[in-house]
Formats: C-alpha cells, structure tokens, sequence
C-alpha cells in the first residue's frame, strides 16, 4: 500500500495548472530546467527545453515530454540525452525514476543516456535504482529555501591598477656640469631615450615584479647608447640604479552573484559548476569615482575580504611611470605636442630663449591623467632598445 501511495503522489506533484498550488509547482520545475539548460549549453550542442517525442514505433499521437533535450553528432550520427528535471519538497524516490525509465523506454532513448537532475535529495532506493539502469542522478544547489527563484548574493569585482612610483634614481657622472635630465644618443648621433626610459622598458617588458612594494633595480645601458646631459657626452662611473614602489590602485564594484552546482547524488562529487556575476555598470556613469590606494599586498588582501565571498580580481599594469611623486611618464601624446612646438620654435630661430619644462605641471598627477595616450616617439625608443641591454 505504502508503493501505491507513493506512486499516487508522483502523479499529483504536477498538480492542477489551474490552481495556485499547481501554479507554483509548474514555476519550481521550470526554474530546474532553465538552470539545467544553462548548465550544458555548448556551441556543439543543440538544447532544448520541453520537447515532446513520439515512440519510434508506437502511435504517434501519444507523446513524452522531455524536460532539457540534449543533441550532439558523432561522427554524422545524432546522439540525445534526455534530462528530468524535479524541484520536489520532498527527496526522491524510486517511482519517480522508474516512471523515468518508462519514459525513455517510450521515446527510444537509451537510459544510459538519461539524466535526473533534482533541487532536494534521493532516497538510497532511487539512487541504486537509477545506478543499475545507468541513469546520472545530479543534485542542483543555489536555489533559494522556498525554490522558487535563484539565490543570490553580493558579488564584488576589484580591478587592480598597478602604477610604479620612482622614488629614486642614482648614478654618478664624471662631469661636474651634471644635475640636468640624463639623456641618450645613439652611434648616429640621435637621440635615443632618457634614463627614466630604461625603468620603463622593465617595466613593459615584465622584468619588475608586479606585486606591491618597494623594489630596488639595476638599469643596464642598451648597447650603443651614450649618455649625454644638455647634449654634451658625459661618463657613467657605476651602473644607474632606482628605487620605485609600485601601488595598487583599486576600484571596486558591487554586484550580485548567482552560482549553481551540479553534484552527484551517490559520491557527493560537484560535476559542474556555474557562477553568473551582474555588475550593473550603468551606476557609473555621470557619477564621481573613487579609487582606494593601497602600498602593500598585505593590506590590500586584507581590506579586499572584508567584503563578501565571491571576489572577482583584475590587474592591470598602467603603461606609465610616476617619477617622483609629481608627474608621469612618459610623456602624454598632449604634452609632446606642446614640447616639440617650443623646441621648433627655438631651433627655427623663432624664439630665442631655450624653453624649460615643468613636466609636473604639464603632465600633472591627478590619477585621470595616467591614461592619457603615450608619445609614439617613446614607443620608437622602446623598439630600438629591446634586444640591446648589456
């Protein structure tokens, strides 16, 4: 009597349609098979939901629904799998995979190929049920305690802007005229780069570690580069060397998180699993952004998991320096234009006063600032340089 009963509920579970109660029920299980579908969507796999089938020899007026249809090729042949899907209260039982086993049965597709996919538990009986007949029973999480929608939880994303503050930079030169910008010539004569430069092809190149903290580095000279100061040769007595501390500059998003699991029913293995995070970039716009700076990895993991469990982390290295705490470098595609017009003008005759640059008002150290498009000439030293360091 108990099996009749239960087998009487298994038929009621679909309830009235009509009814709130049945109306529910039909919610519950179409939030199952929406997340099942999500969950093997591939660009190799046809997916699709509620499909009703004809037996291959049978009348076909008389059709099976299947809850998430599955159709691949192998080698030109179609292969289905068919996915039932149940959001039950209670755990399930054998009759429900057995009325599983009927329905492949009826539509002609093996039970090997049959998937069981539940919000709530199996009963052991349903499980070795399933196991003998070789159909997959998956337990589906992260829907909310009454099952009729997604649980969701607060998500954050930080993107890491990684920015190399020169503190420092030493040499020693036999000139005692020294004290001006140390430049380079090439063996032509030209000119080839300054010695902030050769911190900046590190750090393009990935030779400074991105991590934060305060790093000492030697600057070996490309070859064929002579030093030069107010465009008269000078010597180099040691290796140049800089002390720069590369910070973290952090934006955070809030956003909301939804994530699933798939998990076998018999060894509690997670087969699949899917995390779906919004970030609703709209918010930003027309509104002031704040970035938070931090000095340390230390402090910046700390203050990151402050917030939340699900944590999406970017970093970035920025394409430009901070010499000095007073501006970057190299120089902005902007502020070339205003240093190149007054050279002109002044190797034209056009002026007679050299200029001088004050490069920490020019190019500034507000944070916008640092995005600005490098002076391709840069680029250009870049390019000469690589391959050449001693």
């Amino acid at each position: 009597m108990t099996a009749r009963k239960k087998s009487r509920n298994v038929k009621s579970s679909r309830g009235d349609q009509g009814s709130p109660a049945g109306s529910t029920n039909k919610q519950k299980g179409k939030l199952v098979e929406k997340i099942a579908a999500m969950f093997h969507e591939s660009p190799d796999v046809k997916v699709e939901r509620n499909v009703f089938l004809s037996p291959p020899n049978g009348d076909p007026k008389r059709r099976r629904e299947i809850d998430v249809l599955l159709t691949s090729y192998v080698a030109g042949y179609p292969v289905r799998i068919a996915i039932e899907c149940k959001n039950e209260s209670e755990p399930i039982d054998i009759d429900y995979i057995d009325a599983f086993v009927g329905k492949l049965d009826d539509v002609g597709i093996p039970h090997q190929h049959g998937i069981f996919i539940s919000a709530s538990n199996y009963a052991s009986g349903a499980i070795d049920r399933a196991k003998v007949k070789g159909i997959r029973t998956l337990i589906l999480t992260g829907l909310t305690e009454d099952r009729l929608s997604e649980a969701i939880s607060e998500a954050y994303q930080y993107t890491v802007f990684l920015l190399p503050l020169v503190k420092c930079i030493r040499f020693t030169s036999g000139d005692a005229r020294d004290g001006g910008m140390i430049g380079f010539q090439n063996d032509s004569g030209k000119l080839c780069g300054f010695l902030p430069d050769l911190i900046w092809f590190k750090w393009q190149e990935g030779q400074i570690p991105a991590t934060l903290g305060e790093q000492e580095i030697q600057l070996p000279l490309p070859s064929g580069w002579r030093p030069i100061i107010y465009d008269r040769p000078v010597q180099l007595l040691g290796l140049p060397s800089a002390t720069i501390h590369v910070v973290g500059i952090v934006l955070k998003l809030a956003g909301e998180a939804r994530q699933h699991s798939l998990i076998d029913a018999a060894n509690k293995e997670t087969e699949k699993f899917r995390l779906n995070v919004d970030f609703n970039l709209q918010r930003l716009q027309d509104r002031h952004i704040n970035f938070k700076t931090f000095f340390t990895e230390e402090k910046l993991k700390a203050w990151m998991e402050r917030h939340g469990n699900i944590r999406l982390i970017n970093r970035i290295k920025l394409p430009r320096l901070q010499l000095l705490s007073q501006f970057y470098y190299p120089m902005s595609e902007r502020v070339a234009c205003i240093v190149l017009d007054q050279l002109q003008a002044y190797e034209t005759g056009q002026s007679s006063i050299r200029p001088i640059f004050r490069f920490n008002e020019l190019e500034g150290s507000e944070i916008k600032n640092v995005w600005e498009p490098i002076w391709k000439g840069h680029y250009a030293f870049w390019s000469q340089a690589q391959g050449k360091v001693e």
